[in-house]
């Protein structure tokens, strides 16, 4: 019950926080738990990878590898871009495989921002506006409002916030 009470904490706190909660959330029943402060501090969490067949993969591992990006990026240590990247098509391809649209919307929404910063901006849109248009319904959702901001920024080609 404590772990609980110190994720919602997390999740109230600032953005370093509130990514450590996302991180812990689906996995608190399945690993254990790092020492919270030790995550706080990581530049990246360990997230154990899957191996290549999808039995390997935990439901919520493209949301781990997201995560695990997101912070990576944050933490904006040299070749995080790359390796962030990395992970997010990873998480992208298992979110495909496993038919989780949710997931697969929220990888997107991670990589459309990078991609946007290193030029790749119709590609980003392009990615954001095709895994959007699988969603038949949930469209006043936060993700999928986002989503949707995301993409007239991309197709305005203004920066991503």
């Amino acid at each position: 019950m404590r772990c609980f009470a110190r994720v919602l904490r997390l999740r109230n706190g600032n953005e370093s926080q509130a990514l450590v909660a996302s991180f812990i959330e689906p996995r608190v029943d399945v690993f254990p738990i790092h020492r919270i402060p030790d995550l706080l501090s990581q530049e990246s969490i360990p997230v154990p990878l899957p191996g290549a067949e999808l039995a390997d993969v935990l439901w919520n591992t493209p949301e781990l590898l997201r995560v695990d990006a997101e912070l990576l990026l944050w933490h904006n240590a040299p070749g995080a871009g790359m390796t962030a990247e990395a992970k997010l098509l990873r998480a992208l391809e298992i979110a495909r495989r496993q038919t989780a649209l949710s997931w697969e919307l929220r990888v997107a929404m991670s990589l459309a921002p990078l991609w946007q910063r290193h030029r790749r901006t119709t590609a980003a849109h392009d990615l954001l506006s095709a895994t959007y248009a699988k969603f038949t319904e949930g469209f006043g959702t936060s993700d999928l409002i986002r989503a949707r901001g995301l993409m007239e920024d991309l197709k305005a080609n203004k920066p991503s916030v």
